[in-house]
């Protein structure tokens, strides 16, 4: 980041905040990648707080740069194909991660999701999933009646979904296992990637409700599954009717 400057004609010690907007916005035009562009502005900051900190300039000349916003990936959630061929390979292997699998490619729970998920927030009969997301917030997720089946007969409330007893994983050791478990299949994605399969498939099969999307995934932004949708009352079974494999 310092070479770009220096390249551009800038010494760093004597750069002044419109010198670095200018510079900032030619480096936009480069058409970079954002989260090579979030990079390059953490560096930035850093280098221009340590020279405040040291003495070296009075205020920094980074500090209207604007933070970039790195758009979620979704080119990573794998067919239906493979989620049915990792099912099938972690039923066998591995029933707790396969488990996990069901709760992330169905429902769209997160790792740390999962980990923490209790019989006692299964509603068998409604068929919804009471997930306590980030910011320790509720909601509720529609959920396909062939995948309850795949999670098994009920157990005690407070007992674990994924492992079954009152034993519960972090969410650290639920990430890596399933990784373990999804290269072992011969697939290449992440656990997170089955999350997205939730979402991408749900919006296509549900009558594109990005509205409804959102609040199955619980994302707090609604810019992250644009706002401007809303949701019909029916639009979250339907959401489970399309990830129910």
């Amino acid at each position: 980041m310092l070479r770009r400057l220096i390249e551009a004609g800038i010494n760093p010690l004597t750069a002044t905040a419109d010198q670095i907007d200018a510079w900032w916005l030619a480096l936009a035009r480069e058409g970079l990648a954002p989260k090579t562009m979030s990079t390059y502005r953490a560096e930035l900051r850093a280098f221009f707080a340590w020279a405040v900190a040291y003495d070296r300039i009075k205020v920094s000349p980074a500090r209207r740069v604007p933070s970039v916003k790195i758009p979620e990936r979704l080119y990573d959630a794998p067919p239906r194909a493979e989620v049915l061929q990792l099912y099938a390979y972690a039923e066998e292997h591995d029933p707790v991660m396969y488990r996990a699998f069901v709760l992330a490619a169905a429902g769209g729970l997160r790792a740390a999701e999962t980990a923490i998920l209790s019989w006692a927030r299964i509603d068998t009969i409604g068929q919804i999933i009471r997930v306590i997301g980030k910011g320790n917030k509720e909601r509720a997720v529609d959920f396909g009646k062939a995948s309850l089946e795949r999670l098994g007969e009920p157990c005690p409330p407070e007992w674990s979904v994924l492992t079954r007893g009152v034993n519960y994983l972090t969410p650290n050791a639920v990430s890596k296992r399933a990784s373990r478990v999804i290269r072992a299949a011969g697939l290449n994605f992440t656990l997170h990637g089955l999350r997205h399969f939730h979402g991408v498939t749900a919006y296509q099969n549900a009558g594109k409700d990005l509205d409804a999307v959102r609040r199955h995934l619980g994302h707090t932004n609604p810019a992250t599954t644009l706002i401007y949708a809303k949701a019909a009352p029916e639009a979250g079974r339907k959401l489970a009717d399309a990830t129910d494999l």
